[in-house]
């Protein structure tokens, strides 16, 4: 069972590179040779100061020290060692808190504020909390000068905050209250400094683009009329916020709800505006009145668009008197409620109409169009067809309830209406990624035509997911981390970030960071909560996570995701009976819950009880769910047979798999293909078994699980050059940086391999623990670890190796390969250790699950002949 987190204080310092975003931009290698050079330089002060690095986190450093005083010191240090490193500055929090240790990870309160504190300090210079000011106020060489006090982000309370001074650090200004200005407005800014997303650490400069918005529209650069002299501080804005159907207050067909869309979109054309998107609008809304069926209306939309930020907000009312439509708006100042203007436009064609007020609004707000900004007719960016835009809108409310197979038909039947329907095709793209369907890419390249005509998130968009698309790592993330900088308050925006970190430079730390952000921004965004949980189970934190799962089951008590996470979570930790409790209170809400059912199978699995499992999961057959989850089904009993060492029929189910598998995306079918190479090669046949793999490469050369297969192939075949011909294969990719810490574990695995066929078990230890980056393929190779200690006659390493292969927190990929060899190691360990009773019943455990397995398994084999020979011996 892993062992229970605990609670200790200590001094937290977080450490941050200035500038290292920027750099990136500009020089990707120098920022890389920056931050190998920062590691360097601190580490030995660290050592020196009796810290502890517990975590590179992209530019910055998560340390802790036993003492507040030394955390200080070493403070002082670092920072005068970097004072005369022009390329190299940095920014340090330093805070004193009880925080949570976890396994690898540490976490708490304490660590969310020393995180805060860091960005307030200067440049060179040192913040610390009340507490550490505490510790040190005696020591007469220390010094300090308090700055006031301040509300951090995800900080219940205020904090007093104090800088270091003296020694050459730079010091930074006591705050102060901000002055109501004509051109600023108390309220709205006290909320932009409290709605900031948190990851606002990986962007240092954003605070000075925002002083610079100030000083345009102080001195009056700003072209608008003279009815706007007292404007946000920080930029023009508005929020339009409903529309009211007069002739159908029910608006069953969407219509007011489309007026909105269309008009936020047309409005989003002018760069000089700010508009708040409609979904983080809902967003707020949903936060705001969580249980309400109308979110926005006149009793509460004032209150939201303060929370948007919005300078203005638009409403208005939409009417038909017979083919004739009938628009109306208002422009009303957010702060003191008076209107500004009104608009009315009356006609036929929907889309002119709303032309016609946007163009109104913006004569109204003063803005003009600036040098290279589109302003295109909305039916030329959108749809001229209402019946298509219905369809869309239809599609969008079921692609975030993750009901992407059922959104894709939305979206085809608006594209068959409307073929350059590009914000249909856009969606449709990421629905058709999310359902693993076959060259997502397609999709994307018929926005090409367009692309150049869309505003700027939209093309943005549309370039990050090409980029995902085509394993462009470096390109995702630029375009990604650039989108988070100008619009930090979409939620998209940031969670396709934390896609790129927790799949491409598999930066869990990162990803998460990233996809707590776009959760901060609406807890209700289901899909982001996937890979939150995903990275609780990889690193081990089950209990941390089973904490969320909880919130996220209270939160929505009528969807499938929060009982599946707790099904999970509590079937990894061995408490089976809890996960079975959990399937049952969540399939009675979602009876057709594939996640539900598919890890009640599991859990039967991990119990012994394969029949039970293979039955459960031939319940999916049964159920309204995708093509896919039907695919993952036949997968996952596949994997159960290969449990029991029944391989000849797992291997003609894999062949009818594979087909199955050319139904999806590329890197689907160099999985299915991989895996089925590899059950080739262990039934005797060796050749086609290399052509599969390779093949495998070939559908997807960025998926590294074909080459681990290839390798693997190679090392148990005796072929060592096989395994360095697959080394070079990845080395010698077109861009090696594409994948760099994927590729680099798979590069690991190779060497382990390498190494124990070269009997140098010492090396190949020590390369097993690079491992840890993918559970899955950390989990696999458990086994031949184990295989290495017996070799080295490192028995109770051995025996502790197998017991982890025992666990039920391993990998569901892995588990059906080694949970039964667990038994075999443990067999011949203790048999070397003369503990006969013992190794006869390990051997007996495993012939147990292998009682119906192929009789031609070298284990199985080799475990009859041990098994007699120590029975006869007793």
């Amino acid at each position: 069972m892993p062992s229970e987190p605990k609670r200790k204080l200590v001094a937290i310092m977080f450490t941050d590179m200035v500038g290292y975003t920027s750099l990136m931009q500009k020089d990707e290698v120098k920022a890389r040779k920056l931050i190998q050079r920062q590691r360097e330089i601190m580490k030995p002060l660290i050592e020196k100061h009796s810290g502890t690095i517990l975590q590179y986190v992209g530019d910055g450093t998560f340390i802790t020290f036993d003492s507040a005083i030394e955390a200080v010191n070493c403070g002082y240090e670092i920072q005068n060692q970097f004072k005369s490193d022009k390329d190299l500055s940095l920014r340090i929090g330093i805070h004193i808190g009880d925080v949570v240790i976890d396994g690898d990870e540490v976490y708490g309160d304490g660590v969310n504020v020393a995180s805060r504190l860091e960005p307030v300090a200067e440049p060179g210079g040192v913040c610390i909390s009340e507490k550490v000011h505490d510790e040190i106020q005696n020591q007469p060489e220390i010094e300090t000068v308090f700055l006031g006090e301040k509300l951090l982000k995800n900080v219940e309370h205020s904090i007093k905050i104090y800088c270091l001074t003296g020694k050459d650090l730079i010091v930074s200004k006591p705050f102060e209250e901000k002055q109501i200005t004509p051109i600023e407005s108390q309220e709205l800014v006290s909320a932009e400094a409290n709605t900031k997303p948190a990851s606002k650490r990986l962007f240092p400069w954003a605070a000075g683009a925002a002083a610079l918005l100030i000083l345009f529209f102080a001195r009056g650069w700003f072209t608008g009329e003279s009815s706007i002299q007292d404007v946000v501080a920080d930029e023009n804005s508005i929020a339009v916020l409903f529309i009211e159907n007069m002739a159908d207050p029910s608006d069953e067909n969407r219509n007011a709800e489309m007026v909105k869309m269309l008009l936020t979109t047309d409005l989003t054309q002018a760069k000089s505006l700010r508009v708040i998107g409609t979904q983080r609008l809902y967003d707020i809304a949903k936060q705001k009145h969580s249980g309400d069926s109308k979110l926005i209306d006149r009793s509460n939309a004032t209150e939201i668009a303060k929370e948007a930020r919005a300078r203005w907000m638009l409403t208005g009312s939409f009417t038909a008197v017979g083919s004739n439509i009938i628009l109306t708006t208002e422009i009303q100042n957010v702060k003191d409620g008076r209107i500004l203007e009104a608009q009315r436009a009356t006609g036929s064609d929907l889309f002119e109409l709303v032309d016609i007020l946007s163009r109104e609004v913006k004569n109204a707000l003063g803005v003009i169009n600036v040098s290279g900004e589109i302003d295109n007719p909305v039916k030329e960016i959108t749809t001229s067809s209402v019946e298509a835009y219905q369809y869309y809108l239809e599609g969008l409310e079921l692609i975030n309830e993750v009901n992407f197979s059922k959104s894709i038909e939305m979206f085809d039947k608006a594209l068959a209406i409307d073929s350059t329907f590009t914000q249909a095709l856009y969606e449709k793209a990421v629905a058709w990624w999310w359902e693993r369907k076959p060259d997502p890419i397609s999709m994307v390249r018929k926005l090409d035509p367009y692309i150049d005509d869309l505003p700027d998130k939209e093309r943005m968009l549309i370039q990050g997911l090409d980029a995902i698309l085509k394993y462009e790592n470096q390109s995702s993330l630029l375009i990604f981390t650039s989108l988070v900088e100008k619009y930090p308050d979409d939620k998209q925006a940031h969670y396709s970030l934390g896609e790129v970190y927790y799949h491409y430079p598999a930066d869990l730390l990162q990803a998460l960071a990233a996809f707590e952000s776009a959760i901060e921004l609406d807890p209700g965004f289901l899909l982001a909560y996937f890979h939150v949980f995903d990275i609780y189970y990889q690193r081990g934190l089950l209990d941390r996570g089973i904490i969320e799962a909880l919130k996220l089951q209270k939160r929505f008590p009528d969807k499938a995701n929060g009982y599946f996470e707790l099904v999970r979570l509590y079937s990894a930790k061995g408490e089976f009976k809890t996960a079975v409790d959990w399937v049952n209170k969540g399939l009675a809400v979602q009876p057709n819950s594939y996640d539900l059912i598919s890890n009640l199978a599991y859990t039967y699995q991990r119990m012994g009880y394969y029949s039970k499992a293979e039955e459960t999961l031939n319940l999916v057959n049964g159920l309204n769910v995708s093509e896919y989850d039907l695919y993952r089904a036949k997968a996952r009993i596949i994997g159960l047979y290969e449990l029991q060492g029944r391989y000849q029929v797992s291997l003609e189910l894999r062949v009818i798999l594979y087909e199955l598998s050319k139904g999806f995306r590329a890197d689907i079918q160099a999985g299915a293909l991989s895996q089925l190479a590899y059950l080739k090669f262990i039934t005797g046949d060796t050749d086609d078994a290399l052509k599969d793999a390779e093949t495998a490469i070939k559908y997807s050369s960025n998926n590294p699980f074909p080459y681990i297969t290839l390798g693997r192939i190679h090392a148990e075949n005796g072929n060592p050059a096989g395994v360095s011909n697959t080394i070079d294969l990845i080395r010698n990719k077109n861009d090696p940086k594409e994948f760099e810490a994927v590729m680099n574990t798979v590069i690991s695995y190779l060497n382990f391999e390498r190494y124990v066929l070269k009997k140098e078990f010492n090396s190949a230890v020590e390369e097993y623990k690079k491992l840890k980056i993918i559970k899955y393929i950390y989990d696999t190779y458990l086994y031949k670890n184990a295989m290495v200690h017996l070799n080295m006659n490192n028995y109770e390493s051995a025996i502790s190796t197998a017991s982890e292969m025992l666990k039920p927190s391993i990998s569901p990929r892995a588990h059906g390969y080694v949970y039964p060899r667990a038994s075999y190691i443990q067999g011949m360990a203790y048999e070397a250790q003369n503990k006969t009773s013992l190794a006869i019943e390990s051997y007996e455990k495993l012939l147990d699950i292998w009682k119906d397995a192929d009789e031609e398994i070298p284990e199985r084999k080799d475990t009859i002949k041990r098994l007699a020979a120590l029975k006869q011996g007793s």
